[in-house]
């Protein structure tokens, strides 16, 4: 789906517009004279895509191309165009043993800090999660009583990005993120 923001980046209620996806393109209903901002809501990051600026899901909403509405006129090209994802993938594993670990959350964010997505290594310490193209952080969680860390074993205690190797997500899946957790 795709959300509208006013001109400060605070989302506009749900009601005024009506997504047209997976065309990409949407119509709004409703919206007073102003200038606004859109974003794609993929369920995974909020907020996701910003229209204007391909490529930075998680960016502030006010980062992309602003959206000029005048009362009456229909305002028309706002398509995000082809949505592209990538997967980054990896293993989890027991640091001492070399054995795959499960239910270990690893989480991708942006260089800012904010939330992408995550996804929890299954009985053979696999997982895979989608995100667009941009560079990333990854870090694992866990209630199991390892050490959490940072993607490349890099400690992660309060698990910021600061001294993390980034994930480069271009035109190909990325995988290879692993991590071996110590306890």
């Amino acid at each position: 789906t795709a959300d509208i923001y006013d001109a400060r980046g605070v989302r506009i209620p749900s009601r005024v517009y009506r997504a047209a996806l997976p065309s990409t393109a949407f119509t709004a209903a409703g919206l007073p004279d102003g200038v606004y901002y859109a974003a794609l809501n993929d369920g995974i990051s909020f907020p996701g895509e910003v229209y204007g600026n391909p490529g930075c899901g998680g960016c502030p909403v006010t980062s992309g191309k602003p959206i000029v509405v005048r009362a009456g006129q229909a305002t028309k090209g706002i398509d995000f165009g082809a949505r592209t994802t990538r997967t980054v993938s990896g293993t989890v594993r027991d640091a001492a043993s070399g054995d795959p670990l499960s239910t270990i959350t690893i989480e991708i964010v942006t260089p800012s800090g904010v939330y992408m997505s995550s996804a929890v290594s299954d009985r053979l310490g696999r997982y895979a999660q989608n995100v667009p193209p941009g560079t990333y952080f990854a870090r694992s969680v866990n209630g199991r009583g390892y050490v959490d860390e940072r993607y490349n074993e890099v400690w992660c205690g309060a698990c910021g990005v600061t001294g993390s190797t980034p994930i480069v997500v271009s035109a190909s899946d990325v995988s290879g993120i692993d991590f071996a957790l110590s306890k």
